[in-house]
């Protein structure tokens, strides 16, 4: 029934508002109220929506969207920010609503409205975040990179691997390992991912790479197996631990190297 409905509304956390075709507000409920820190919304009605207290973006962003569903008909959605009375900001998903009468005209239109503003600091956090690893990763002095598990193509290494290597981007990105006969020794990659696919990570391993010029150099590696975007990635670490005496020949440090895992456990893709 219109009461159980509207009861329904008035204590539904979700905001709910509804506008007329000349898009003026006719009805808010009291989530909306509250979150907006509107004292009286009788001052609102009859008024256009968005109100003046919105952006300029998002209310033009909401009137073209109105506009869209007054037109055609069909349900609409909006994403944007919005101010309270306070000059706080807020983040809503809306999804707008055509209502028709008896004959199939809009008689109406429905916003409904989901605070997303917790969602959206955890969003913007979390990119801080990954702009601050994102920075780490190239400027590490490690050699990083990132390799896909399913078709072994690199999918992304820190500018320290290019130099340390002699290729440069073009060359190894979306290759696989093998075809830049990167490994030294065979035997040392097939016991390397059975480690890999039985722990999960390998932390340590002592293998010998092959430079694009063809000399080897003798690495400790650190991997992990991480899920990006629904694959399985290789994320790889590894500090070049080769000595050049003064006959040329490579030696391992008996030092004990400080790998800098961390600082590779992001991955974002590159703009190209």
């Amino acid at each position: 029934s219109e009461e159980d409905s509207r009861a329904w509304l008035e204590h539904s956390p979700v905001c709910t508002k509804m506008v007329d075709l000349d898009f003026n507000l006719q009805y808010m409920s009291t989530a909306g109220i509250v979150g907006l820190g509107i004292d009286d919304i009788t001052a609102f009605y009859g008024k256009p929506f968005p109100p003046e207290f919105y952006s300029e973006l998002f209310r033009n962003q909401m009137l073209q969207q109105l506009q869209t569903v007054k037109e055609t008909g069909e349900i609409g959605s909006e994403e944007g920010a919005v101010q309270d009375l306070a000059g706080n900001e807020l983040w809503f998903h809306s999804t707008l609503v055509p209502v028709f009468d008896p004959e199939g005209r809009i008689d109406h239109i429905l916003i409904v409205s989901i605070d997303i503003t917790e969602r959206k600091r955890s969003e913007e956090k979390l990119q801080a975040s990954n702009e601050l690893l994102a920075s780490i990763f190239n400027v590490s002095r490690d050699l990083c990179s990132i390799s896909s598990l399913a078709t072994g193509n690199i999918i992304d290494v820190n500018p320290a691997w290019l130099a340390g290597n002699g290729w440069t981007r073009e060359e190894v990105i979306g290759k696989k390992g093998s075809e830049l006969n990167h490994w030294a020794n065979e035997s040392d990659r097939d016991r390397f991912m059975e480690i890999l696919l039985r722990d999960k990570q390998v932390r340590g391993y002592r293998a010998t790479f092959l430079a694009k010029t063809g000399e080897p150099h003798n690495f400790l590696v650190d991997t992990s197996l991480v899920e990006i975007a629904g694959e399985i990635m290789l994320v790889n670490s590894v500090v070049n631990v080769t000595e050049k005496g003064e006959n040329g020949a490579g030696t391992i440090k008996n030092s004990e190297t400080r790998i800098r895992w961390g600082y590779c456990r992001w991955y974002r893709p590159r703009p190209e």
